[in-house]
């Protein structure tokens, strides 16, 4: 749940001797350029509506070993007693010095450095930071982007199919559609336009606006340097059986296995062969088969993971290499080349690491209805500046922080979780601490860094590993309407691939509690779901070995047994 808090007139002073990490450092950040206020010791909270706190739970260590299922819980000022607060929204500039200008207060805490003091609306103060943000993670927001785009993509492609089947027929078509966002070429395609959108418009229109990375560069494997594990080589990539001669047992070649798929499936509905569901009726589908895989789900939650989750915990948010992720130096302005950044390599990297979680700087002020697309009133967007524009980088939620908030909105009342607030919490926090220090981490603040990141990376996979529960769970249903008017091959299909999808992230990161039984989770969940073609026996034996695999996740993450049976 979100909680709205209401704090003091108070301001960060951020001094960020700003560095860049990787290619997405011509971005210097989105947002206006003001620092957020920051609540004094004793700073009182008010709910959301609906919304019940979960501060009391523990947070992981860094063994990955389980916390509570409350979630983490608010962590506190880094361990020093009076210390300032982390402000509430993701707001950080790049200067010391304060200014006068207009606050606006809660819920945004914003200071207009621009507007003249008869003109104010808000508070006029003589303390406001008003450098440029020193806040920069566009080249995540981007291949966020890039894998929605990709869903819509393979969407839209059944009805594409139909109107153009001769060149569809051909082979190779479908593959290079999908391989323009995994191998995305700025110089080629970065003035072109991207279909999300939203009302009111967003900002950025074209690729360019955004960054130009790709994701080929970031899957696991591919950007080597801090990961945990070697995963270019073969075998190294689990919870994949289905390989055939030729294939490359990798990260990407278990993505090029599956682009391969869909592109024979396209080439034979383009020629009038379709393949046929339990029924005998024809897949309409072009990304669904006959063995119920849905590639279109399998595909987009499985990027999350290896890209999104992989670069999060086991890259900008690590600190098991020199120069990589919380080992960044944190004392001179980044420079490439003859450009200089309004932020240091660590402040950078944490930012990243957010970046990929997904969220916008305002997540804690959605509720979990507004998160799950349950809200009339508010979307996963929000123009929340008021310029009449959704700004993607800062006012838009992707990926994985929709679903933790849906796991906590799916949470029972008496075993409520708090995951989404527990990660954005320790993501300011966090910052607060490597902004706050000016230069080199103390011990004490690296040390207190490092337990905001354990209460990032430990909570997003709880989220994860609730959300494959959660499919797991839609799975048992279907099966259980098999024979009956009311099963559908679609759903079926849909749910087992999120499922699947989901649950090949956890080996991305090396604090997950899933590490010794992750090739048992994927024995018992197998690579394709039981069907109604199968026998009875058959589909009894699976529906136990989900029971089976679903156990095993609240085990490892310490679910409570009624959300492991819920969600």
């Amino acid at each position: 749940m979100k909680h709205l808090v209401v704090i003091p007139l108070a301001f960060v002073v951020a001094l960020c001797v700003g560095c860049g990490s990787d290619d997405d450092n011509k971005d210097t950040g989105g947002g206006s350029a003001v620092d957020a206020a920051v609540a004094a010791d004793g700073g009182s909270s008010a709910t959301d509506s609906g919304s019940a706190a979960a501060d009391s739970g523990s947070t992981a260590s860094d063994s990955g070993s389980a916390a509570t299922d409350t979630g983490a819980g608010k962590p506190d000022s880094g361990g020093h007693g009076g210390a300032p607060k982390a402000p509430t929204t993701y707001k950080f500039t790049s200067v010391s010095e304060k200014g006068p200008g207009c606050y606006s207060g809660p819920p945004t805490h914003k200071c207009d450095c621009a507007v003249a003091e008869a003109d104010c609306k808000g508070t006029w103060t003589d303390t406001c930071p008003c450098g440029p943000s020193s806040v920069s993670h566009g080249g995540q927001t981007a291949r966020h982007v890039l894998i929605a785009e990709m869903k819509t993509y393979l969407t839209d492609l059944t009805a594409e199919i139909k109107k153009d089947p001769d060149t569809y027929g051909k082979g190779g078509v479908v593959k290079d559609g999908i391989n323009f966002f995994f191998l995305f070429d700025a110089s080629v395609a970065g003035d072109q336009p991207f279909k999300l959108s939203t009302t009111p418009e967003t900002m950025q229109k074209t690729w360019n606006d955004l960054s130009a990375p790709n994701l080929k560069g970031k899957i696991a494997g591919n950007d080597a340097k801090g990961q945990h594990k070697e995963w270019k080589t073969e075998d190294t990539l689990q919870g994949w059986k289905l390989w055939a001669a030729g294939d490359l047992k990798t990260p990407e070649g278990l993505y090029n296995k599956w682009v391969g798929m869909i592109d024979d499936l396209a080439v034979s509905h383009a020629k009038g062969e379709a393949p046929q569901d339990p029924a005998g009726k024809d897949i309409t589908k072009v990304f669904v088969n006959s063995a119920g895989h849905d590639l279109q789900q399998l595909l987009q939650k499985y990027l999350l993971g290896a890209i999104a989750f992989s670069q999060g915990a086991d890259d900008y948010l690590d600190d098991d290499t020199d120069g990589k992720g919380l080992k960044c130096d944190n004392t001179k302005p980044y420079t490439k080349g003859d450009k200089t950044y309004p932020y240091t390599a660590l402040e950078h990297a944490w930012d990243e690491g957010k970046g990929y979680f997904g969220s916008s700087d305002d997540y804690n002020d959605y509720t979990d209805d507004e998160l799950a697309g349950k809200s009339d009133t508010k979307k996963n967007y929000f123009d929340t500046d008021g310029d009449g524009k959704i700004d993607l980088k800062t006012e838009y939620n992707f990926g994985h922080c929709l679903n933790a908030a849906k796991r906590d909105r799916g949470s029972q009342a008496d075993s409520k979780t708090d995951y989404s607030k527990a990660i954005f919490d320790a993501f300011l926090q966090g910052r607060f601490i490597i902004s706050s220090a000016k230069g080199a981490l103390s011990a004490d603040a690296a040390k207190d860094l490092a337990a905001q990141r354990d209460i990032i990376v430990s909570n997003w996979e709880k989220a994860i590993a609730a959300t494959v529960v959660h499919y797991i769970n839609d799975v048992l249903a279907d099966m259980a309407t098999i024979g009956t008017d009311t099963y559908s091959f679609y759903d079926h299909a849909k749910h087992w691939g999120e499922l699947k999808g989901f649950g090949l992230s956890f080996q991305f990161s090396r604090f997950s509690p899933m590490k010794d039984d992750f090739v048992k989770f994927h024995d018992l969940v197998g690579d394709a779901p039981v069907l109604g073609t199968a026998s009875a026996d058959d589909q009894a034996a699976y529906i136990k070995a989900l029971k089976d695999a679903r156990a095993l996740l609240g085990k490892a993450y310490g679910f409570a047994d009624k959300n492991v049976e819920n969600w």
